[in-house]
């Protein structure tokens, strides 16, 4: 059932500070409409995120990406949580995690990271994000696979999931040629019995 725009409002000025995995670096806390701003801000730098984030996909404009970030949050209002804000101790927010379904497989959500400033990668806390991302996601569905995909020469990420616990589920060799340099897709993937959260 969707929610009344009166409704809708009402929730998410409730529900804006709800932190939803606390850890000793990072915090996780729902998206609000408020963010928008910020992830406008943060869509538009070209740093390290940008680098290894498939830099070869088309880029949105600012209303594309304004738009299917506002349908995003208003359907959350109503919802299972899709894409978490990642804030540091001072509450300031640094990234996001997100998720997306294998479709046609309920069993089975991939997950995502993003560490939106390059001063901050390489300290921990996307490796804390995304551990407790997962164990959000193990608490709050019945999701029996996770799984995360990357391509090979994103090694900070290949390093950060081989340290939480994921195994190396597969490999599409040379599947894109990018920069002149043939890439493979890397698949990985977690058990919730192998979960040690």
């Amino acid at each position: 059932m969707a929610l009344s725009h009166k409704d809708y409002y009402s929730f998410m000025e409730l529900n804006k500070n709800i932190i939803l995995a606390k850890g000793e670096k990072v915090s996780l806390r729902r998206r609000t409409l408020d963010d928008i701003p910020l992830f406008l801000k943060l869509n538009q730098m070209n740093g390290e995120a940008k680098k290894y984030d498939a830099p070869w996909e088309k880029h949105e404009t600012d209303e594309e990406f304004t738009i299917r970030v506002t349908k995003s949050i208003e359907k959350e209002a109503g919802g299972k949580i899709s894409m978490a804000v990642i804030i540091d101790q001072d509450q300031r927010p640094i990234g996001t995690v997100n998720s997306y379904r294998d479709k046609g497989n309920p069993d089975h959500m991939y997950v995502g990271i993003s560490i939106y400033e390059d001063s901050l990668i390489s300290k921990g806390l996307g490796t804390e994000a995304l551990k407790l991302w997962i164990d959000y996601l193990f608490k709050t569905q019945n999701l029996h696979h996770i799984g995360l995909e990357t391509w090979s020469f994103n090694k900070r990420m290949i390093r950060v999931v081989e340290k939480i616990g994921f195994k190396n589920e597969g490999c599409e060799r040379e599947l894109r040629k990018w920069n002149n340099e043939w890439l493979d897709k890397l698949h990985f993937g977690l058990l919730r019995e192998e979960w040690q959260g």
